[in-house]
């Protein structure tokens, strides 16, 4: 349910989540669209957050501390090797 549009507010209510009941989205005063477009990509917007599976985060969650591992042994080496090379 759409609470409604003004001064580039809108309040999305009644989302169907049990954690949330309602959003809440501000207007960028340089984006001055018709009321209907306004409602359906605010609509857009939060039926996309609230599609995202709690599975699909444990998932990136469970390997990103292993990705920023990598990541950092690789800028590490790359450093050794440069100092290294430079003298």
């Amino acid at each position: 349910m759409l609470r409604g549009v003004s001064r580039g507010v809108i309040e999305i209510t009644e989302m169907e989540n049990q954690y949330f009941e309602r959003a809440v989205l501000y207007i960028r005063p340089s984006q001055k669209r018709e009321e209907g477009a306004l409602i359906s990509r605010g609509e857009e917007y939060i039926g996309g957050l609230l599609a995202q599976s709690p599975a699909r985060r444990r998932v990136v969650m469970k390997y990103l501390p292993c990705i920023v591992r990598l990541i950092t042994g690789g800028v590490i080496g790359s450093l050794i090797t440069f100092f290294l090379l430079t003298r």
